[in-house]
């Protein structure tokens, strides 16, 4: 191989290259075995080449391409010893009965392969950030918020008992909620370069979520860590630590316990960084209160969250609860 844009944990993405293609599924340029740079003996810039974008992001994502049809998809490489439940709820959450459910929030999961003994690959559609593009009306952050209030209703469902919410995955951060951003950008865009078009020639055009010809979308992405529970009784699991460190219930010596509080307090911080989100882009305060908030939520959550949910904002949980009398999100 010529100049690689490839790290040594990247090239197990070239290593499969062939299999993948077997499959349907085409990576970009730079993970072909025999890739040689473009750019290579010219006095362009790798920039300025569509194979010159390297990874998408960390070494378990990669972007392809079906080549049935040209549609650009994600690839999320899974551990079958890491991650052993992974794999079954994410088949679960996107099973018939549930994919077409409008509360359904998880990432829609279009195939699931083996390229090995050891790993498992998640497809994916390609979505973005859920802050990029970025938000321009009130309206818009407040369609946000309600899509999270239904996520957490939806996966405490009796018929669910997933652990749920923002702790499905029990790491709820930004790169963790996506947008299906397709109905805003008619030409779509490049999975590397999000902000030109798919075939990197100029930039990607886009309307606003307000002005989108369809409802957009939010999902969830990462299950590595999730658990499905097969009764409502308890919600008790060994202790994972998601990125959010501030989670009460991580303290040292903790080796289990009820992850119910610990989505309240996640949830209550993703609805905290709206109010952060409207600051930062000067648009006029949240036009609801914190009480709004606990009556948007209490509204779209299942009679048997709103019963287990009370007690929590009594217990330290400094997050939103919606069944409490004066939610803190300070």
């Amino acid at each position: 191989m010529g100049s690689s844009l490839l790290g040594s944990t990247d090239n197990w993405w070239r290593d499969i290259y062939y299999w993948l293609l077997e499959r349907g599924y085409t990576l970009r340029p730079c993970y072909h075995p025999d890739w040689i740079p473009s750019w290579k003996g010219t006095k362009k810039l790798p920039s300025s080449c569509k194979d010159g974008l390297g990874p998408l992001t960390i070494a378990p994502i990669v972007d392809a391409t079906r080549i049935s049809d040209g549609t650009r998809i994600i690839l999320k490489q899974g551990s079958k010893a890491l991650h052993p439940h992974e794999r079954e709820i994410s088949t679960f959450l996107s099973s018939e009965e549930l994919r077409n459910n409008p509360r359904n929030h998880s990432v829609p999961v279009l195939e699931i392969l083996d390229p090995s003994e050891e790993h498992f690959l998640i497809v994916m559609p390609l979505l973005r950030s859920f802050w990029d593009p970025r938000f321009e009306t009130i309206g818009e952050v407040v369609g946000y918020i309600r899509q999270l209030f239904e996520r957490t209703g939806m996966c405490y469902l009796p018929s669910m008992f997933v652990t749920a919410s923002l702790s499905t995955f029990r790491d709820c951060k930004a790169d963790n909620i996506v947008i299906d951003a397709h109905p805003m950008y008619p030409n779509a865009w490049h999975p590397v370069a999000t902000r030109e078009n798919a075939a990197y020639t100029k930039s990607a055009v886009h309307v606003s979520r307000t002005a989108a010809p369809e409802p957009i979308k939010y999902y969830f992405i990462d299950l590595g860590i999730a658990v499905r529970f097969r009764s409502t009784d308890s919600f008790t699991a060994p202790l994972i630590r998601s990125g959010d460190k501030s989670v009460p219930k991580y303290q040292p010596g903790v080796a289990h316990h009820d992850h119910f509080p610990t989505d309240v307090h996640l949830l209550g911080n993703t609805i905290k960084e709206c109010f952060h989100i409207c600051k930062m882009l000067n648009l006029q305060q949240l036009p609801i209160s914190l009480t709004g908030l606990r009556d948007l939520g209490h509204g779209l959550l299942p009679t048997c969250i709103r019963a287990r949910i009370s007690p929590f904002a009594h217990r330290g949980y400094h997050s939103f609860s919606p069944g409490s009398s004066s939610p803190s999100l300070s």
